[in-house]
């Protein structure tokens, strides 16, 4: 769950846009699709309609763009001892909401 209210599936077409008792439910994979998509459907849209084009490329002109490196670092695995003695080799988790990340980046 991203968030209250949303569901993300993964692979479960049949589950895209649809409403469950935990909300809206996305996937992942659909999510894509709709993208794609929507790009293609505005670079048609660019391409045919050269007031709309210029009117686009003005706006991006006047908007800042900055470009960061991002380090992703893989958690080391923990061993967990179960109660029987059995060890369970699990990663470190660490969910983090949308809310924060945000933050993260003022």
């Amino acid at each position: 769950m991203p968030g209250r209210g949303v569901a993300i599936t993964h692979g479960r077409r049949e589950a895209h846009w649809q409403q469950t008792a935990l909300g809206l439910c996305i996937n992942l994979e659909s999510m894509w699709d709709d993208f794609e998509s929507s790009v293609d459907r505005f670079v048609g849209e660019l391409t045919q309609n050269a007031d709309r084009r210029a009117r686009t490329l003005e706006f991006f002109d006047k908007t800042q763009w900055s470009v960061q490196s991002v380090e992703i670092s893989v958690p080391t695995p923990r061993v967990i001892r179960s109660a029987g003695g059995s060890q369970l080799i699990a990663p470190a988790v660490t969910a983090t909401s949308a809310a924060a990340m945000a933050r993260l980046g003022d």
